[in-house]
């Protein structure tokens, strides 16, 4: 009795059958670590955001912005105590309110190296204290997303953002859909007060 063999265009077949698999397979993974990053920036940035809420029934006010020489408006900096450069007179939201402030999950918040007070805002929570007409304390706090169903337009960030000066390239759906790398936050949160 003869042995028949696999043909070619059998083992391409079910080569290229595989291959088509793994490709669907590594494109659903990338985009659920994608949704997975997505959702915990927002998770954060309303884990924060409870935080300040109870630093306000406390304080009467948010924190306020530190201005410095860098002007550092990176959240773990504006908001979490112990970094050089900062005002040991002002009241930080960390440890009292919560233990540390979350990072984001792509960019992790560091200082430049030399103990000095600088760093990389691009991708990172910022926080951003502001007055509003009403002399009361409220606040932005700005996240990049990865997708642009996630994204805020810049007509809802208003005046009080804007009018702050000198800001980070805050996109906003358009924008992101046209040239993603340019933003380096696109996504906000601010005080109840606000909404």
């Amino acid at each position: 009795m003869r042995r028949r063999g696999f043909t070619l265009i059998e083992v391409l077949t079910v080569i290229s059958i595989i291959g088509i698999l793994v490709a669907l397979g590594a494109y659903v993974y990338t985009a659920a670590l994608t949704r997975s990053r997505d959702s915990q920036r927002i998770s954060d940035l309303q884990f924060i955001r409870n935080g300040l809420e109870q630093f306000y029934l406390d304080n009467r006010s948010y924190p306020t912005f530190q201005s410095s020489s860098a002007n550092l408006p990176e959240a773990k900096w504006q908001l979490e105590g112990g970094y050089n450069c900062q005002d040991p007179a002002k009241k930080y939201l960390a440890p009292k309110y919560l233990p540390s402030l979350p990072n984001d999950p792509s960019r992790p918040f560091v200082l430049t190296t030399g103990g000095g007070c600088s760093a990389d805002y691009f991708g990172q929570y910022l926080y951003y204290g502001l007055p509003d007409s009403a002399s009361k304390m409220s606040f932005y706090l700005l996240a990049r997303m990865e997708r642009v169903q996630n994204v805020n337009y810049t007509s809802d960030v208003g005046a009080g953002l804007s009018s702050y000066g000198s800001l980070p390239n805050f996109c906003d759906a358009t924008q992101f859909g046209a040239n993603p790398t340019g933003c380096s936050q696109n996504y906000f949160v601010t005080s109840a007060k606000n909404n």
